[in-house]
């Protein structure tokens, strides 16, 4: 007897026969992928400046006339105080250091003014934003500074500042 001469057709024949036979039917098939949920639609977004719409607002302009009198009072204050020590030929150290103290204990006082001045206003502007954004159907409003490019259409700033101005927010 010759032996078997093993071949490509021989091998190929061999591997489709080992295989097991699938039935026929359709419903032995395998079950057809889930639907794909749709995506959701795209949100409507805008971007606000709050920090030029406080400073833009009436309110907000009349409080920072009211911050300016109090930096130019304390200013003044200040440079009072050093051009004492200046007239001096030899201040004493802790003359300087209670002017350092000084121009602290100032530049704090300013700053819990500022806030105490600005918070309102920022919870009017943002209360004001709110309504808008509704009346709009936005999803989202970003802060303006967070975002490097925007089209203008999509900025709010002004609309905010006419509506709170509009309100007795800006009336202050």
């Amino acid at each position: 007897m010759s032996p078997l001469r093993v071949t490509p057709l021989l091998l190929a024949v061999a591997a489709a026969c080992a295989q097991p036979v699938s039935p026929a039917t359709p419903a032995a098939a395998s079950p057809p992928p889930p639907p794909v949920a749709a995506a959701p639609s795209t949100g409507r977004l805008a971007v606000v400046d709050l920090q030029r719409a406080l400073a833009e607002c009436r309110a907000g302009e009349v409080a920072k006339a009211r911050l300016m009198t109090q930096f130019k009072a304390s200013q003044a204050e200040l440079d009072e105080e050093q051009r004492h020590l200046r007239n001096q030929p030899h201040p004493a150290p802790e003359k300087l250091t209670a002017l350092q103290q000084r121009y602290v204990e100032l530049q704090k006082a300013l700053a819990q003014s500022e806030t105490r001045e600005t918070a309102p206003l920022l919870r009017g502007l943002e209360l004001t934003l709110k309504t808008l954004a509704d009346e709009k159907g936005l999803d989202a409003v970003i802060d303006r500074a967070s975002v490097p490019f925007v089209r203008a259409q999509l900025d709010l700033t002004d609309e905010l500042v006419r509506r709170f101005d509009a309100t007795d927010g800006g009336a202050r």
